[in-house]
């Protein structure tokens, strides 16, 4: 597309569809009302159009929506096809005037932020055009090809940093409190003297007959006789 051209004043509607596009330059005139881009290879869209009512960007390689502000009367948005990851409330916002929405069959990213806002909250700023089953996960691989509607992520994968810090602060309690009742129950003194215990029965009496064996013993059951015993 050359950078400067000219067109009549009261065009309105212009259809560029499938014509190998790859980007946009300020030849496309500003008087228009409807545009049709779809079928390109676009990446980006940085021209204001100030009485756009319609766009059309099915088929080509755009990452994100365009900017809000460059459309100020902007009410149909078609962007089917093209590498989206995801879109946001603060994205939507910045179209003044948009009602309409088909971005299906993109590339989205189902984050717990993104699937939470697309079931229950993309219907408070816009109208899906097209069918919602034709937004589906790409990303995480695990979800590739699942409808949106039909994710359901646990807590723990949206919340994984607080929930990795709740479970290991409980583990150090726990064990803290598995010390704690040690030391109050003796249980170390009491396997110290279990294990002289077993190794005392197991060791041989050397050059003594059995029966001449004689043992004096004395059985304490608290630590606090150890140091007379």
């Amino acid at each position: 597309m050359p950078e400067k051209c000219s067109w009549p004043a009261t065009l309105r509607f212009l259809n560029l569809s499938s014509t190998k596009l790859r980007k946009m330059t300020p030849c496309l005139p500003s008087s228009l009302t409807v545009l049709d881009l779809s079928e390109n290879d676009l990446m980006v869209f940085n021209q204001r159009f100030p009485q756009l009512i319609t766009l059309i960007l099915t088929g080509n390689r755009f990452k994100k929506l365009p900017q809000g502000e460059l459309f100020p009367t902007l009410q149909t948005l078609l962007i089917q096809r093209n590498a989206l990851r995801m879109f946001n409330s603060s994205d939507l916002k910045r179209f003044k005037n948009l009602q309409y929405l088909e971005a299906g069959d993109n590339n989205f990213v189902c984050s717990c932020e993104f699937v939470s806002f697309f079931k229950r909250d993309v219907k408070l700023f816009i109208t899906l055009r097209d069918s919602r089953r034709s937004y589906v996960c790409d990303t995480p691989f695990t979800l590739r090809g699942d409808s949106i509607d039909s994710v359901r992520l646990s807590v723990f994968e949206c919340y994984m940093i607080p929930a990795v810090s709740v479970l290991c602060f409980v583990i150090i309690i726990a064990l803290g409190l598995i010390v704690v009742t040690c030391h109050k129950l003796h249980v170390i003194w009491y396997l110290q003297m279990t294990k002289a215990w077993m190794q005392a029965k197991r060791k041989p009496a050397v050059g003594r007959l059995a029966d001449e064996l004689r043992y004096d013993a004395f059985v304490s059951y608290s630590q606090h006789d150890a140091e007379w015993v």
